[in-house]
């Protein structure tokens, strides 16, 4: 006896598949399967650097029934074609017109662009041609009809020619992610103050203040004071979650303050490698009043921990990493502390007494105890 199961419950079961490889065996089984899987099969595209995944992606724009099962791209910049070889100027021209496209993607709520493979990558001129055009074919595909996207992840950038995410295109719709993801490579040191000191916070954080709900801001170097970093005028009312890599600090970048701005609501918060400015007398005084160090400017990271731990309020998730690895794996110490090196303009880790790391190590450990509390009583765990 055959039994035929109502289209809702074909459709709940495909959903539970985690292989895609499976979704497309089913279409091709019978009609019925067909219709119940081709809108899970297409949800989610993949593009990788390659000519071919680039047709591949220009044949679906074909198929309007088809292109308006898709909710999601993710783009992943190999740098090479499976035989090794050198990424050419025909694949970068196919991703480009591609991309230009996806204003025919009615349903588009979110995109995932990977340039590089990972951090300490350093790339030709070659693949960065690639991200100013598929950057700018996103702008020129926005200007035609902005997409409602609800996310937008954006890896590996380099800070070189970022002139699409000023334009108006790109501009309107930033203002209605909800989730927003950046990571961005050192290249440069007069790029990588313009990146951080005006183009990140006026031209891509602004216009997104009060949609955005979940923030990352990762970067490969690190980044404070002397890159004119400053998250002073930023408030995202609705922010519930925070993830910063390798930013110091420091009194004019004005992370910890951004931080306790966002008190009522930030849930979730992930700090990797941020470092704090050593103080000149950090080995000679103890511990400072707080009268002292707002005297100063100078903080520790006990005092941070702790007040983290006393003020926010809504935080039931956290992570925090000290530790650095490099681009084999091997994780260097801790290092909490950094002074500017003004003469390289960058920052050199300092090692500091033992005390001063123990008092650091048990206010982040008071910290963690605090947020492992409020998460048991939110879910309502005795």
């Amino acid at each position: 006896m055959t039994i035929y199961l109502p289209f809702e419950i074909l459709t709940a079961i495909f959903e539970e598949l985690d292989d895609v490889r499976d979704i497309w065996h089913i279409r091709t089984a019978n009609r019925t399967f067909c219709a119940a899987a081709t809108p899970i099969a297409f949800r989610i595209l993949s593009v990788i650097t390659t000519k071919g995944s680039a047709q591949n992606l220009g044949r679906l724009f074909a198929v309007p029934d088809i292109a308006a099962h898709v909710r999601e791209v993710t783009f992943h910049d190999t740098d090479t074609d499976r035989k090794g070889r050198a990424l050419k100027s025909s694949a970068v021209h196919e991703l480009a017109s591609s991309f230009s496209r996806f204003h025919q993607l009615p349903r588009l709520e979110t995109i995932n662009l990977t340039f590089y493979p990972s951090y300490g990558n350093r790339l030709d001129g070659g693949s960065l041609a690639l991200q100013s055009s598929v950057l700018g074919a996103l702008a020129s595909s926005f200007s035609v009809r902005a997409p409602k996207l609800m996310s937008l992840s954006l890896h590996n950038l380099r800070a070189s020619d970022l002139s699409p995410l000023e334009s108006p295109s790109f501009q309107t719709v930033l203002t209605t992610l909800r989730h927003f993801q950046l990571s961005v490579l050192f290249d440069g040191f007069e790029r990588w103050c313009n990146f951080w000191g005006t183009l990140c916070p006026r031209t891509i954080l602004a216009p997104m203040q009060h949609s955005l709900t979940e923030l990352t801001l990762h970067s490969d170097a690190n980044v404070g004071a002397l890159s004119e970093l400053s998250f002073a005028g930023l408030h995202f009312p609705h922010l519930c979650a925070l993830s910063l890599r390798m930013v110091i600090f420091e009194p004019s970048v004005g992370a910890k303050q951004f931080i306790l701005r966002h008190a009522a609501t930030l849930a979730r918060l992930e700090l990797l490698v941020c470092k704090l400015p050593a103080d000149p007398d950090m080995f000679l005084s103890p511990s400072p009043t707080a009268h002292a160090r707002d005297e100063s400017g100078y903080c520790r990271w006990e005092h941070i921990w702790d007040r983290f731990a006393a003020e926010l309020t809504a935080l039931v998730a956290l992570h925090v990493d000290e530790r650095r690895s490099d681009r084999w794996g091997r994780t260097n110490s801790e290092f909490r502390y950094v002074r500017p090196d003004l003469e390289k303009m960058t920052y050199r880790e300092t090692y500091t007494l033992a005390r001063r790391n123990a008092a650091d190590a048990a206010a982040l450990r008071r910290f963690h105890l605090t947020v492992a509390t409020r998460s048991k009583e939110a879910r309502g765990d005795s």
